[in-house]
């Protein structure tokens, strides 16, 4: 452990390994800031993609079940919205369509 930590200190990634095989890397904190930061960019442009799709407005809790959601899932949600562009749907409307969508491919 002891090793681990200076290649940390010395602004390397340190790999545990178990039998061989990496099993947790430790990293130095600038390192770990830099990769918050690309996820939550990442996480954030996700979001307003989705927000900027046409269509109806998408609730907040629907957009992070959609970013949460497996590419197919995600994938007929978003073609659920397509096909109700230019629809004006209230919120709770948007809601309910996500969730038959997430019923129906989780069947």
């Amino acid at each position: 452990m002891a090793e681990a930590l200076a290649e940390v200190e010395a602004g390397r990634i340190a790999y545990l390994t178990r039998a061989g095989q990496p099993v947790a890397a430790l990293v130095p904190p600038t390192e770990l800031a830099e990769l918050q930061q690309t996820s939550d960019s990442a996480a954030i442009a996700e979001a307003q993609a989705i927000q900027a799709r046409p269509g109806p407005r998408i609730p907040h809790e629907v957009v992070e079940a959609m970013m949460d959601a497996d590419d197919a899932t995600h994938d007929a949600m978003a073609a659920a919205l397509d096909a109700r562009a230019g629809e004006d749907l209230p919120p709770d409307e948007v809601t309910a369509l996500w969730e038959t969508v997430r019923t129906r491919r989780s069947a």
